[in-house]
């Protein structure tokens, strides 16, 4: 008699993934923009919406460095709102965050279903709800899911192909894949070219490959890679925007999305942020802390054991230990490329969690009832420590936001930029607890969702935390501010940067307006009226001398932290020319307080 297939728990990981939404969704457009990365995908998005430019939308004359998919994203959720916003722009990375949870308990649930042996019926569904479940808790998943970049949409699209290849599986005994399966497969690759580029649709393939080579051969896996397949045809989209793109673009777009972002990230040059073989151990052991350890000693434990167990005529450790194996080649593919970025090891993190759902599900499956009893206290006296450390938390925001702190000028601002964030912890916490509460007298088997729901809830404050106080102490919307003060009706603005230059990228986004780019050298040789030029102190005091015409330097906009604490930091200079002779240093109307 054969056992009876227990379905995956759709309902359980869409509650999952609603409370997951809920609670970063309150966060999510707190902080303003910090960094370039950001403000570089947001003004995209931007720029799409202004000129109605699909398909190569330059911001300011610069090309895109990533393929469209986030963009096109984003600016349809922009349309419907009608405007960009920190919310809106990284609204599209939560709402791909959410598709990869589905995907990774799919996955985990397929794999766990597969290789079911002495774990009981509910084995897949316990790892189709685990996995999820730490990869939301994982520190660099959840940070990726609140910021304005590329990342999370290309590994939506991995996770996606990875789960239509495993959902074409029908059986021990039958093909790898279905028709399907595989044309869904490679769709989904061809979407993944027009999130990170032709070298994010390789890094899919190798990472599919490496996984059924381990459990299946290397014969299978290129057997299933080199069958012909309907899901081919999806390469023509990423296929016909490169060529669309490459016709508006010309040379500077194949030198930048095609040479750069693929061939110089791989074999370095000019301009690549070439790092040490080992950059990822450290980065990985960081944003994946404490799961990365669990999972690799796990993964070493199943690598090392011999069961009697077979899949295909496989150890069946070679099916549990999948996830593990492949996270390692995709580091170590990671790692011999010369470009190297903390987000670009986000695809991996999944498998992390994948590994130790499995394990985990197939460890609680086997223990007496006295230990899961045992388990359950754990849990509720956990439970009641994070209530109280969440209760505490609030009592602290509460009071430091009364208190006085020794009569700085930094106290005054720090206050007005974490109060939206107080109010916005009040109104999850507050309701979280009381959830908490009537939960515990009326299902007391909801433990484990408790302290899932209370550590979720902690980790994105204490992110968000942090995120606001940087966006405070920087405030690049006060400084664009300040620049539109200073410009006259009739001038328009001009940057002095270099190409690998992103400090102003978040004055674009803010500006709202187009503005004109030149490089430094091309500056030492152009003075206009009618222009309001921008660039570092640094290189205006160093290049005075040698700016042609009167040069006036009219303010000295700084980040509010240097700016109140007057340490001498180089800021922005703000400064005019006229082709009249002479020249003149002093300010005029200069300012160093936020």
């Amino acid at each position: 008699m054969s056992r009876r297939i227990p379905s995956f728990p759709w309902s359980a990981i869409f509650a999952g993934c609603a409370a997951y939404s809920v609670i970063q969704l309150c966060f999510i457009g707190l902080p303003s923009f910090i960094g370039g990365s950001e403000a570089r995908e947001a003004q995209v998005i931007e720029v799409i919406l202004r000129s109605n430019e699909w398909v190569l939308p330059l911001r300011n004359g610069i090309i895109p460095s990533k393929p469209p998919l986030f963009h096109w994203t984003g600016a349809a959720l922009a349309l419907i709102a009608g405007g960009v916003s920190e919310f809106l722009a990284r609204l599209p990375s939560h709402l791909y965050a959410l598709g990869v949870l589905v995907c990774c308990g799919y996955v985990a649930y397929q794999l766990a279903l597969l290789g079911r042996a002495s774990e009981g019926s509910q084995h897949a569904r316990r790892a189709a709800m685990l996995a999820p479940g730490i990869l939301a808790l994982t520190y660099g998943f959840h940070q990726m899911a609140s910021l304005a970049v590329v990342d999370m949409s290309f590994c939506f699209c991995a996770w996606a192909a990875f789960g239509a290849l495993l959902w074409s599986i029908r059986g021990p005994h039958e093909g790898a894949a279905s028709q399907l399966g595989r044309g869904m497969f490679w769709i989904l690759c061809a979407l993944g070219i027009l999130a990170r580029g032709p070298l994010g649709g390789a890094l899919i393939v190798l990472l599919a490959a490496l996984g059924i080579a381990w459990v299946c051969g290397l014969r299978e896996a290129l057997r299933q890679l080199v069958q012909p397949s309907w899901g081919w045809l999806g390469f023509a989209l990423p296929g016909c925007w490169y060529c669309l793109a490459w016709m508006r673009g010309g040379q500077a777009f194949l030198e930048r999305q095609l040479i750069f972002e693929n061939l110089a990230r791989v074999l370095g040059g000019e301009r690549v942020n070439s790092e040490s073989w080992w950059f990822y151990l450290p980065s990985i052991a960081r944003t994946s802390f404490p799961w990365g350890i669990i999972a690799m000693v796990g993964g070493a434990s199943l690598l090392t054991s011999s069961p009697t167990v077979s899949y295909r005529d496989r150890p069946l450790s070679r099916l549990s230990s999948a996830p593990i194996v492949v996270f390692l080649g995709g580091l170590l593919a990671l790692s011999l490329a010369q470009g190297k970025r903390h987000s670009y090891a986000l695809p991996l993190l999944p498998l992390l969690a994948v590994q130790i759902g499995i394990m985990a599900s197939a460890g609680i499956g086997r223990l007496p009832m006295a230990k899961l009893s045992r388990l359950q206290d754990i849990a509720r006296r956990t439970e009641v420590a994070l209530s109280l450390f969440a209760a505490a938390l609030l009592a602290a925001v509460g009071l430091g936001m009364h208190v006085e702190w020794g009569h700085q000028p930094l106290e005054g601002i720090l206050k007005a930029g974490l109060a939206q964030y107080s109010l916005r912890l009040g109104a999850l916490m507050l309701p979280v607890l009381v959830l908490i509460g009537c939960c515990r007298k009326v299902r007391p088997s909801m433990v484990c969702g408790s302290v899932w729901l209370l550590a979720l809830s902690l980790m994105t404050a204490a992110i968000t935390f942090g995120g606001v106080v940087k966006a405070t102490l920087k405030d690049f919307p006060l400084m664009t501010e300040q620049l539109e003060l200073l410009l006259r009706p009739d001038e328009r603005l001009v940057f002095i940067k270099e190409p690998s230059d992103e400090y102003f990228d978040p004055f674009f986004f803010y500006l709202h307006r187009p503005v004109r780019i030149i490089s430094a050298e091309a500056a030492l040789g152009a003075c206009e009226e009618g222009a309001l030029y921008v660039a570092h102190q640094e290189w205006f005091e160093q290049a005075f001398a040698g700016l042609p015409g009167r040069a006036t330097q009219v303010a000295l906009v700084q980040e509010t932290l240097h700016a109140l604490r007057r340490d001498g930091v180089r800021g922005i200079s703000v400064f005019r020319c006229s082709p009249t002779s002479g020249r003149t240093l002093p300010m005029e109307g200069a300012w160093h307080e936020a």
